[in-house]
């Protein structure tokens, strides 16, 4: 490993040498991190050193990213303390931690350099004596990107918290001081009022200072402990009332918010600066809380700015909830004998924009929504809601509304369920501005006229899927929700909406359907008539034919959840989707549709479709699906499509019946998707479909749940037969006779082909060992050469799966015409009649796979001689049929899950390992016989 990685970091530094690409050097370092013993390696150390001495010599190539190599490599050295000492002894900090670096990637390595010293007491001295700390804070007040400004203030907050824990106190005042001083000596002391462009000079100027100070009082892991930084901030520096100062000054400016985030912070922190054995939250601090955040609500109503009202809000929310997290408690205040919840007063400012501009008139669902929010209140927040909403309503913009909803979705992750149910109905009821109850036109979304309507639509509509999805609203708890979709189906049936507007809408009414309809649909009645769920049909039609194959898709995926509620929880859907021909839409969109995704949903709609009988029975079986399905399996270039035609294939096979003739092209299909194709998602749906055929065979001979009873009747001798040891070892060896003849067996022995994908590898072994141990359960440890002689069939082909008459294969369209299906069905019923039992008999003597594959190689073949057809035979056709005998013996003698856990470990080792990385890396410099060589030393 030592010699390895030695000569990968020489050849990065070696003159001429091209750099490898940066993915290369991301993950090689990403390895150093995360395995010390690595970077405490002699030769890493002696490398850095010697990079250092050569750092603008000719040894170090011009390519910044081997130098931003150089430095983060270094960075990761440098948090070991010892390692530290040694670079620091060489000399090696002074000749590569250069603040002013004009490249944004060498800026960012030396800041990860000195945040690393600031993780142990030798670091904290070298910057001290240095002063490369105060380079960082000059730094910090320029425009950089966010990631070297997100790094500048995260290496001051910890390089700060370090002195204050080593008891630096002189070395603590210092650095405060470097970085408070220019915001107190600033010329906004000597200013009464400042207009516009001073203004904006000095939110340029003081808000990367406050941002300082703001990233090091966001830290609650200090709270009850020896503060030396809240002491001197509050105390030596006055910091709060300067702030205040500023405020006053102040017009509606970014600056205003961020003063009032560190005037909470600061006011916070003052509570527990003199607390050294704090142990908890009294409710003396829950009320210096809510009067710290009044005061400052307070403020900005008077400054007129409803955006910093936004901000703090979502901030103090965050704040005050890791607060909570920290010391396990709820912040409550007791009142006059009652409980309010500090968090839901911020709650309360927080959706004030989007109920109190609100133009549709109130109902009774609307007063009891205020009375709650009413009795949620305290004086002191109703006394500010109040002044908020006058301040709202003079200003009328819609994009505090847009804000207010942006905001409220960044608080999902801290809200309770009640929060939540509080925050979806005021979405809700901004909705109804858009879609009011007394206009004339049933289905017309209004108002989005303007850029900044269109937004709040757009905002409202992700907002409450959101809500819906992650806090599992129920109608118990807000009546509100079960209008969700009558909204969302006016916006669709809206004409000249943006298109993501409809796209929107379609994915929230998917998601209202899924989880709930509207009451007159509760009981499950036979009818929708008097509900707007009636039109959804002729909605989905209509956005069907739409230009935008976005809407197309929306519009399909809707009537999947549709088809899928239609199936047994409200069976009035299928006359909608019948009445509409959706079906026969569906199938030709299926087909012929340009855009691949809506041939997919499509497809995934026929899949449900079909478990409907009546819409089976009545249309679709007229469609030539089969036929239509397998030309997809072999002539389809994109996977996702072919996917859902074995899906398909899958649902005809277990819920309706194909007709005779098909089935042996249809196994032959199957064969061909399972084990032959190269998408791994298509393998594993036909898989599916393989384990249909074996859970219907196992049917077929009288297995019920998974074993056999003690009694049944037999089909083939038409009467009631004792399942004694011996007759269930027959019926067994007929399980495995019928799937060796449709290929069953050698689909799962080709998909444990060590070229075959682990997922596929799995699901195969899965089925293979559900049959091992059935014929384990029954003492049919091995299977003889010699079976008992099987039965002439009285069907067409072994399956259960067919039609049984010439009237009902009449009745179908297949891809053939109704000519050639009868005279190969009266084909086949002679072969079947006439040489079944010599055939089985000579299928189960044979050790030849192939002869299997001559004997029905007229039987699977598909007529070549049509233009219209495809060849549907596999590419390997005697891969499709394996001996019983042959498929035990190999299944019992290898161990398949050995083989599947080396190629997971193989997988693993070859995107994880740091030794193939190397591999990769030298293979640009060297030659790779030399690489090979490496560890014979």
């Amino acid at each position: 490993m030592e010699r390895r990685l030695s000569l990968v970091l020489q050849q990065l530094v070696k003159p001429g040498a091209a750099a490898p690409q940066s993915s290369c050097l991301e993950t090689l370092l990403s390895h150093l991190q995360t395995d010390a013993g690595i970077i405490e390696l002699p030769s890493v150390t002696k490398w850095i050193i010697h990079c250092a001495s050569e750092w603008d010599g000719a040894l170090i190539d011009t390519n910044k990213s081997i130098k931003s190599f150089i430095l983060r490599l270094t960075a990761l050295a440098s948090e070991k303390e010892p390692i530290f000492g040694n670079l620091m002894k060489n000399d090696v900090y002074n000749k590569i931690c250069i603040l002013q670096h004009q490249d944004p990637s060498l800026k960012l390595g030396t800041l990860k350099i000195l945040s690393s010293m600031s993780c142990h007491r030798s670091g904290i001295l070298y910057l001290l004596e240095s002063q490369l700390w105060s380079e960082v804070v000059k730094q910090s007040h320029q425009n950089h990107t966010i990631y070297i400004s997100r790094t500048n203030l995260n290496f001051i907050s910890q390089f700060l918290w370090q002195l204050n824990d080593f008891n630096f106190d002189k070395e603590c005042n210092e650095v405060l001081s470097n970085i408070v001083t220019p915001f107190i000596n600033h010329q906004w002391k000597n200013n009464t009022i400042m207009d516009d462009e001073e203004n904006f000079a000095m939110d340029n100027y003081l808000t990367p200072i406050l941002q300082i100070l703001i990233n090091i009082l966001d830290n609650i892991e200090h709270f009850g402990k020896s503060n030396i930084i809240i002491r001197a901030l509050t105390k030596q520096f006055n910091l709060d009332c300067h702030l205040w100062n500023l405020f006053q000054l102040c017009r509606k400016s970014q600056l205003l918010s961020t003063i009032s985030k560190l005037l909470l912070l600061i006011r916070v922190s003052k509570v527990y600066v003199d607390k050294m054995d704090f142990e908890g939250i009294s409710q003396n601090d829950v009320k210096e809380f809510c009067l710290i955040h009044s005061q400052l609500i307070t403020a900005l109503i008077s400054k007129r700015d409803i955006e910093g009202i936004l901000e703090l809000s979502n901030f103090s929310f965050s704040y005050i909830i890791k607060v909570q997290n920290h010391y396990n408690a709820s912040l409550i205040v007791v009142n006059e004998d009652k409980n309010y919840d500090f968090t839901n007063q911020i709650i309360i400012m927080s959706i004030l924009p989007m109920v109190c501009s609100l133009k549709v008139k109130k109902n009774d669902f609307m007063e009891l929504y205020f009375e709650k929010i009413i009795a949620l209140a305290c004086e002191n927040t109703t006394r500010l809601a109040y002044a908020l909403r006058d301040l709202i309503k003079e200003k009328n913009d819609i994009k505090l509304a847009v804000k207010a909803i942006q905001f409220t979705i960044g608080l999902k992750k801290y809200l309770s369920k009640p929060q939540a149910v509080i925050i979806f109905q005021s979405y809700f009821y901004r909705f109804q501005d858009f879609a009011p109850e007394n206009i004339e036109a049933n289905y017309i979304v209004v108002g989005v006229d303007s850029w900044e309507n269109s937004l709040l639509l757009s905002s409202l509509l992700e907002a409450v899927y959101i809500y819906i999805d992650e806090f599992d609203i129920p109608w118990q708890d807000t009546v509100e929700v079960l209008c969700v979709y009558n909204f969302c189906s006016k916006v669709i049936q809206t004409s000249n909406l943006d298109a993501k507007l409809v796209i929107k809408a379609f994915k929230l009414a998917q998601l209202t359907i899924k989880k709930f309809l509207s009451p007159n649909l509760a009981l499950l009645v036979d009818s929708a008539h008097g509900s707007i769920i009636e039109e959804i049909g002729k909605t989905i039609y209509e956005k069907l034919h739409d230009l935008n194959w976005d809407i197309r898709d929306s519009a399909m995926e809707l009537l999947y959840v549709v088809s899928d509620v239609a199936v047994i929880k409200f069976p009035a859907f299928q006359q909608q989707i019948s009445e509409n021909n959706l079906p026969e839409l569906v199938v030709t969109l299926a087909m012929e549709d340009s855009e691949s995704y809506v041939r997919s949903s499509a497809l995934r709609c026929i899949g449900v479709m079909v478990r409907i009988r009546n819409m089976w029975e009545n249309q679709l079986q007229y469609l030539d699906l089969p036929a239509k399905m397998m030309n997809l399996l072999h002539q389809e270039s994109e996977g996702i499509v072919r996917k859902e035609a074995a899906s398909v294939m899958t649902n005809i096979y277990e819920y309706q019946k194909f007709s005779a003739p098909l089935l042996d092209s249809v196994f032959m299909a199957m064969f061909h998707a399972a084990a032959e194709d190269l998408h791994w998602e298509v393998q594993l749906t036909a898989l599916q479909f393989w384990r249909k055929v074996i859970a219907n065979q196992m049917s077929h001979q009288g297995m019920i749940d998974g074993i056999f009873p003690s009694v049944t009747f037999s089909k083939e001798n038409r009467k009631i037969v004792q399942l004694n040891e011996g007759e269930i070892k027959k019926r067994l060896k007929k399980i495995l006779n019928e799937l060796a003849l449709r290929g069953c067996l050698g689909v799962l022995l080709c998909c444990m082909k060590d070229d075959s994908e682990i997922e596929v590898m799995e699901s195969a072994l899965q089925i293979i060992n559900e049959l091992i141990q059935l014929l384990d359960k029954y003492n049919m440890t091995e299977i003889d050469h010699k079976t008992d002689k099987l039965s002439t069939p009285s069907r067409p082909i072994f399956d259960e799966n067919f039609l049984k008459n010439d009237a009902e294969i009449a009745k179908i369209g297949t891809y053939r015409n109704t000519a050639d299906i009868r005279g190969e069905t009266n084909c086949l019923m002679l072969n079947a009649g006439q040489n079944s039992d010599s055939v089985i008999e000579s299928i189960v003597n044979s050790k030849d796979v192939n002869l299997l594959a001559h004997v029905y190689a007229d039987r699977l073949k598909v007529d070549d001689t049509k233009s219209e057809e495809v060849e549907m035979k596999p590419k390997n056709i005697s891969n499709m049929f394996v001996e019983p005998v042959a498929f035990v013996s190999t299944v019992r003698e290898t161990d398949f899950r050995k083989a599947i856990d080396e190629k997971k470990k193989w997988n693993i080792g070859v995107s994880t390992d740091i030794q193939s990385l190397m591999d990769d890396i030298l293979g640009s410099y060297v030659p790779s016989s030399e690489i090979n060589n490496i560890d014979c030393y």
